[in-house]
């Protein structure tokens, strides 16, 4: 069972759970910036909850499904055709083979993501989507499919980080209430922020960095670390966001101030 992929824009990969076996070698962990969306979605689909699906960020994917497939859509609002018809994100959704599908333009969001039952092979290290290529299905089934549901990370009041333990001389700054930045930039190796004016040292010595690290980056500039990123860094570490704040900080539109409580 497979896909074949017949156009591309802007940036489409295959997606899974992070791998952490080649992080020593400077390999970062990758996988679905949505991780708790993807596992959900696995499981309406009745796939294992390691199964990989196609992630789009803010671009579009055209493919050919070359058997009979059932598939799903969940993140970011995006768009979901069939031979041409828009189809409701909310439902699982059967294909024929030879149906052409249509997935993407993001609105609202950044990221979301088109399962197939059985979740799709990924190689051992992900790179994008390209037009030609052929996406098999990997046969990771564990129960029967179930109905959708909501599946995006709820935005919550403030997002949740905790303050980096040598910065417990700044500690009376930044917790007594919420921190606000402005999102600058975005990407899977992470994002780019404006923020509070603190002086920092900025001659530190690389170490290890992981996904939902802040890293400040000088006067108001601050680094947040994506699942694409660098696995060592010499920025001065500010803080590290919750997990579930890392996923919902990944779906605010560029230029929105963001609310971060610190504990």
């Amino acid at each position: 069972m497979s896909l074949f992929v017949t156009r591309v824009v802007g940036l489409a990969s295959v997606q899974g759970l992070p791998s952490l076996k080649l992080v020593r070698y400077g390999v970062p962990p990758g996988g679905a910036v949505l991780q708790t969306v993807l596992q959900r979605l696995n499981r309406c689909l009745g796939n294992s909850n390691s199964a990989a699906a196609i992630e789009v960020a803010q671009g579009w994917i055209e493919l050919i499904a070359e058997s009979s497939l059932l598939i799903a859509v969940s993140g970011s609002p995006a768009t979901l055709k069939v031979n041409g018809a828009e189809v409701p994100g909310d439902r699982l959704v059967e294909v024929e083979v030879g149906s052409r599908i249509e997935f993407g333009m993001v609105r609202g969001g950044n990221f979301a993501l088109l399962g197939i039952r059985g979740g799709l092979a990924t190689p051992p290290i992900t790179t994008p989507i390209g037009s030609g290529e052929r996406l098999f299905v990997a046969g990771l089934i564990d129960t029967e499919p179930s109905p959708i549901g909501e599946h995006l990370p709820q935005v919550e009041e403030a997002l949740m980080a905790q303050i980096a333990g040598y910065w417990d001389h700044y500690r009376n700054i930044f917790v007594e209430q919420p921190v606000t930045f402005v999102i600058e930039s975005m990407s899977r190796k992470g994002i780019r922020l404006s923020g509070p004016l603190v002086e920092v040292d900025m001659l530190m010595t690389s170490e290890p960095i992981s996904p939902g690290t802040i890293q400040a980056a000088g006067p108001g500039n601050y680094l947040v670390i994506g699942p694409d990123g660098p696995t060592m860094g010499g920025y001065f570490k500010f803080g590290y966001l919750h997990k579930k704040s890392i996923e919902a900080l990944f779906n605010y539109p560029l230029n929105s101030p963001i609310r971060v409580l610190f504990s």
